[in-house]
């Protein structure tokens, strides 16, 4: 038995839908093997299969087709035997991004349960019972219900096997050659290209004419039109891949027949924008690429009204088998602020207004921070700012208060104005002033305004009536006659009113006049801007070049050449030069995806996109665990006080809260900046590891020094906790010295140990200084004792021996006055001259002491230093060698 329900989860779910249409719904149900001939009429009659699993499927048609297709499987089932249930039921099919099919009907249906049995049998729901009825030879009978079904009204399906039953449907397939008839190049390409699609035509029997260069045909049934869409889709590919000297690019519509005549003039009565279609994709509506089936691909068309119709034009390719991409970039243009009426604005590109009434020319100047901000919006949220702005315009409310709002719709609203911005109104002061060459640095230093009587003409232009404006230019000009500025403003003007030679000429001559590159590089962007305005491409991407060999680094003239390359026709070109520019700068992506002038090529564009946005948000998600574990592993590296640890944790968190944001440019900055903050830390610790191997190397020759300096103390009980400190140290350096510190662990604990052992080096010195003040001292007495000692005894010897001689053999050598003196006062004489003796060799031996005392030190420290050595450790080698053991006093 077969359940409806069952095939229920194998619908996708559609929220958002680019189409929804209400129509008819098929419950499919089959035993044994399916005959492929039962499917193949459904879909030659238009149906849409939107589920299948086991032996049932889920189908939609958009109109009572279905009922000649079933009427035509009731005759063919006559003479076939078959085993097959069918239900009819009114329903409506949703359609989302990635073709996601949803079919809607009422809660009851989905309960119901089946036994397929004999036969061919067709049930109709009351509610689409009409539909059936209007078609000659069928009929609608009550019979017994089969169990399991809904509710009791259905009818069963009969037909009259005289009538033929065949399909309504049928198409015009219009091709035509993008570019310019009278160019050589368009001659030749389009003979080289028809000569290949010929064949085509022929193998299908197509009766085709060609006028003005429009190939038009009939297509008389579903089947052919697949055929001929699969074949021409199939020889582009080769012939772009192969022969691409065969290939011209052209764009094709295949239209409904409704009320068209197959005539010369059918082109022109289908209502499309030719110069705006994507070449190669065959254009068609909604519904008729649903037709295709699974064999091609559904596009939407880049800024066609949305309505949700299944009237809404589209496009298609070939299904390759590829693996879908998983997320299909929506449509951010809002259609109804930029589409309209006239031809594309000089100024901004859009079509809702001339000129002459662009909104850029009163906005404030160029803001080159407004794509930034946009990088700052989901995609989603820049989709909800399109439908608010497309929701203004459509109920006429003024949205020019937006240019100075920051809401979403504000930020949106700008950039819609800024991607021209180089030949704006707004932008003329900004490029007067401009004094450098580099286009990259041109706007970091502007010369003040002069007194050219351009500026007040300049600051009343957006205001002024184009008649009293022209009067005041050439009033002007024939008492300025070389002033460039007046002859750019003329330029302006005449474009304004539509004389594009005009401008052109002005601008020209603007340029003699002008001395500085930069500027003339601009005048020469207006010409190039002029000349694709007029739909010369091919000179204009010349004109662009010849600027961009003055000028190569300037982005904006860039960008235009390959604007105008998407226009012509050849986007598939263009798109390896967009994925530079985008690579360049990531910002470009979103300029791109809002450029109303590249409607041409969004389909290549948007396929292009869709892979590279998927990309760069998985790439984004894995930096994001990348930076994630960064941050986890801050703490492994780093003291919490270092400073690179603060920094580093604020840039994670600032790239974490981009990887949420859902736009390209966010991504990027995520990528890029993981990487560059992966490669800021790298540089760090390598930076830092060779500085605290130099840190401790100085360390090494400090605790050297500190070892000769306290090897010989005299007072080894004195030195308790200044060994202690010493041998500590002498294990950390060894410890630093023979370390990786390129892991996290090592080098982390080097942080700490600089800054201890540098704490602990200035402690060690600080009590060596007092040591070597104690040591230095002792030295200084015990040697002044030492001399002042030994002139004492000779001194003594002196007295107590000399003086008694002089006394006793004075008189025979006759010093008879002096010995009697000397006898009367022997006792105080011989105090004195002790006193004299011991002041004299105290003098002596201090004086002696200072003039000796380094040399006294050094034969002191050499003897001391070879007996201590041994009994203090010694400090760490330089390298990684050995360590040497530490021991304590």
């Amino acid at each position: 038995m077969a359940r409806l329900e069952a095939l229920r989860s194998k619908q996708s779910e559609v929220r958002d839908a680019i189409m929804q249409a209400d129509g008819f719904g098929l419950w499919f149900i089959w035993q044994a093997e399916l005959n492929p001939v039962l499917e193949q009429t459904l879909e030659d009659y238009g149906g849409v299969k939107c589920a299948a699993e086991g032996a049932q499927s889920l189908w939609f048609f958009f109109s009572p087709e279905i009922f000649l297709a079933l009427a035509r499987l009731s005759v063919w089932s006559r003479f076939n035997q078959l085993a097959v249930t069918m239900q009819v039921f009114p329903a409506r099919l949703r359609v989302g991004q990635n073709e996601k099919k949803q079919l809607i009907f009422d809660e009851p249906f989905w309960k119901q349960e089946l036994d397929v049995e004999s036969g061919f049998k067709v049930w109709v729901h009351p509610g689409s019972a009409m539909a059936a009825r209007a078609i000659p030879g069928m009929s609608l009978k009550k019979k017994t219900l089969s169990k399991g079904m809904s509710d009791s009204d259905w009818d069963l399906l009969e037909v009259d096997a005289r009538l033929p039953y065949q399909p309504s449907m049928g198409w015009y397939a219009i091709l035509r050659p993008v570019g310019n008839p009278l160019d050589k190049a368009f001659q030749v390409g389009w003979r080289e290209f028809f000569g290949q699609i010929e064949p085509l035509l022929q193998r299908n029997k197509f009766r085709f004419t060609i006028h003005d260069f429009f190939l038009v045909f009939p297509i008389e049934s579903m089947r052919l039109c697949r055929s001929w869409c699969n074949d021409l889709l199939t020889l582009i590919d080769k012939l772009k891949t192969d022969s691409p000297q065969h290939y011209w690019p052209c764009v094709q519509a295949i239209v409904d027949r409704k009320n068209l005549t197959f005539s010369e003039d059918l082109p022109h009565k289908v209502g499309l924008d030719w110069e705006q279609l994507s070449p190669d994709y065959p254009h068609m509506s909604m519904r008729n690429a649903l037709f295709m089936g699974d064999d091609f691909k559904i596009h939407e068309v880049g800024f066609a009204v949305r309505n949700h119709d299944q009237n809404d034009w589209t496009n298609i390719s070939l299904n390759t088998g590829e693996q879908l991409i998983g997320y299909t970039l929506p449509q951010l243009v809002p259609t109804n602020l930029v589409l309209g009426p006239y031809r594309h604005c000089f100024y901004c590109g859009q079509r809702s207004h001339p000129t002459a009434e662009c909104p850029t020319r009163s906005m404030p100047e160029h803001g080159r921070d407004a794509w930034d901000h946009l990088a700052d919006l989901d995609i989603e949220e820049m989709v909800k700012a399109s439908c608010e702005i497309n929701k203004r315009v459509a109920e006429g409310q003024s949205v020019a208060g937006l240019a100075q709002d920051d809401s979403p719709e504000g930020v949106f609203y700008r950039t819609l104005y800024e991607l021209n911005w180089p030949v704006q109104v707004r932008s003329i002061s900004t490029f007067w002033r401009m004094k450098n060459r580099d286009p990259n640095k041109a706007f970091a230093n502007l010369s003040p305004e002069n007194d050219s009587p351009a500026w007040g003409v300049l600051h009343d232009f957006s205001t002024l009536d184009p008649g009293d404006a022209e009067k005041t230019l050439h009033t002007l000009l024939v008492r300025f006659p070389k002033d460039f500025r007046l002859m750019c403003l003329k330029g302006f003007l005449a474009i304004e009113k539509g004389d594009v030679g005009q401008a052109i000429s002005a601008w020209k001559e603007a340029e003699l006049f002008c001395n500085v590159p930069f500027q003339q590089g601009w005048l020469m962007l207006l010409q190039a801007r002029a000349i694709e305005y007029d739909l010369r491409l091919p000179q204009a991407i010349a004109q662009y070049e010849q600027i961009l060999r003055i000028l190569p680094n300037w982005a904006e003239a860039a960008y235009r050449r390959m604007v105008c390359t998407v226009k012509s026709g050849f986007a598939d070109k263009a798109i390896s030069v967009i994925t530079t520019m985008v690579a360049r700068d990531a910002n470009c992506f979103n300029m791109i995806l809002l450029d109303t002038e590249l409607e041409r090529g969004s389909t290549q564009i948007h396929t292009a996109f869709s892979a590279l946005f998927e990309n760069a948000r998985n790439r984004a998600k894995e930096e994001a665990d990348s930076l994630k574990a960064m941050r986890a592993g801050l703490d492994s590296w780093f003291l919490p006080a270092h400073p690179f640890a603060a920094q580093a944790g604020g840039q994670i968190e600032r790239l974490l809260h981009l990887s949420e944001i859902q736009n390209f440019v966010a991504f990027q900055k995520v990528i890029r900046g993981r990487a560059l903050l992966d490669q800021e830390s790298q540089s760090l610790v390598k930076k830092e590891a060779g500085d605290f191997k130099s840190k401790f190397k100085e360390f090494t020759e400090k605790l050297r020094h500190i070892h000769g300096e306290a090897a010989w103390f005299p007072f080894p009980k004195a030195l308790g906790e200044f060994n202690k400190n010493y041998n500590l140290a002498v294990a950390n350096l060894n410890w630093a010295l023979q370390a990786n510190l390129q892991l996290p662990e090592a080098f982390k604990k080097a942080q700490l140990l600089a800054e201890q052992e540098e704490a602990r080096l200035k402690k060690l010195e600080s009590r060596l200084r007092f040591l070597r003040i104690i040591r230095d001292s002792t030295l200084f007495m015990l040697s002044t004792l030492q001399v002042f000692i030994a002139l004492v005894i000779v001194g003594f010897l002196c007295i107590f021996v000399i003086l008694p001689l002089l006394i006793m053999y004075g008189d025979r050598i006759g010093l008879n006055w002096t010995v009697s003196a000397i006898s009367e006062n022997r006792l105080y004489m011989q105090k004195a001259l002790f006193f004299l003796l011991c002041v004299l060799a105290f003098g002596v031996a201090i004086l002696r002491t200072v003039i000796r005392f380094e040399s006294i030190k050094a034969k002191v420290f050499s003897k001391a230093k070879a007996k201590q050595a041994s009994k203090m450790p010694s400090p760490p080698q330089k390298g990684p060698q050995q360590t040497s053991k530490t021991t304590k006093r």
